[in-house]
């Protein structure tokens, strides 16, 4: 998937990251997801976070460039959060490259 299909808010030199509703309402139901790895360096296109569901996996791409500063763990145990709320469940925060 590209990174149109993800929704991002920037605070101050910060960007945070989530999936767009129409990619959770599509997918349904988020079973799995592998979240980037913190402090890892990511360009925006590159490959950010995999996810599955009962019918469907695939992965999607960052819309930004810059350093993981901090996943969402709760995703883990719980990846069907970004299905009931994707406006406001986040995958990861990165600071920004200038």
């Amino acid at each position: 998937m590209s990174e149109e299909d993800s929704w991002v808010k920037k605070e101050g030199n910060t960007a945070i990251v989530g999936l767009k509703k129409e990619i959770a309402e599509k997918v349904k139901e988020f079973v799995f997801i592998k979240l980037p790895e913190k402090g890892k360096e990511i360009k925006k296109g590159e490959e950010y976070v995999s996810v599955e569901s009962v019918k469907w996996s695939g992965h999607f791409e960052s819309p930004v460039s810059g350093q993981i500063i901090e996943v969402n763990e709760s995703l883990f145990d719980e990846p069907s959060k970004i299905n009931k709320d994707p406006e406001n469940t986040w995958i990861m925060k990165v600071n920004l490259k200038e």
